[in-house]
């Protein structure tokens, strides 16, 4: 999980395009579900996606990290944002379509939190609504022993991150370690993310089992792939 303040987040993933991401996610609603108003967005984080998708929807979302939430309202002020689990939660609201994002999905960790994250999805589904699920790597595609650095900067805010990739079972973990550097100084911050490894054919079956009908682009947002799921009529 993300340990480092939503401000510090926002600019180690600055160079990421949320507005394309956005409008790609417009045009797939679009395309399958026309009409769509009503959106909910799965481990939301700090709300940069909502931040665009707002100006065509009506936007919710929920995530574990409080201050990542914050920083969601401030974005999408008419929304309605939960601290909650996404392989476990009850809104009290239905949606033409339910996002999970940036490889969040991961973060359930095994096939049977994945197949509790779509049931809930489904139950929070109008009939014919869609669930959009951006995968993490497949066990094919990671590759322990490799170590990762990112650089950004903006608003004179510097950070390096560093991580390296290693393997327990079918869980991907991924230490690291950021530098943050202000007009205050250097700070440091760690987290370690634990994320599950699915095959396309175990996703698949995940959302057989929540009783979801779906298809897979290999390309997807950034070259991840895209599963779009449909709650039958």
């Amino acid at each position: 999980m993300y340990g480092i303040p939503a401000e510090y987040y926002d600019v180690a993933y600055s160079s990421k395009n949320y507005e394309r991401e956005a409008h790609v996610i417009r045009w797939l609603i679009g395309e399958r579900r026309p009409g769509a108003q009503a959106l909910l967005n799965l481990a939301c984080g700090p709300g940069a996606h909502d931040l665009h998708l707002s100006r065509y929807y009506e936007i919710d979302g929920l995530d574990l990290n409080a201050d990542y939430l914050a920083r969601a309202r401030e974005r999408n002020p008419r929304g309605q944002y939960h601290e909650a689990d996404m392989r476990d939660f009850a809104l009290d609201r239905m949606y033409d379509a339910i996002l999970c994002l940036f490889s969040s999905i991961g973060y359930a960790r095994t096939l049977d939190n994945v197949r509790k994250t779509l049931v809930c999805c489904r139950d929070h589904l109008v009939a014919g609504g869609l669930v959009l699920i951006e995968p993490w790597l497949t066990p094919e595609q990671w590759q322990p022993g490799q170590v990762h650095v990112l650089n950004a900067e903006r608003d004179g805010i510097k950070v390096c991150r560093m991580g390296y990739s290693a393997l327990q079972g079918a869980v991907s973990l991924n230490p690291c370690q950021y530098l943050v550097g202000t007009e205050h100084g250097v700070e440091r911050y760690e987290e370690t993310h634990e994320m599950g490894l699915f095959t396309v054919g175990e996703m698949h079956e995940a959302f057989a089992a929540a009783d979801l009908a779906v298809e897979y682009d290999p390309s997807g947002l950034i070259g991840r792939g895209l599963y779009i799921g449909g709650k039958k009529d």
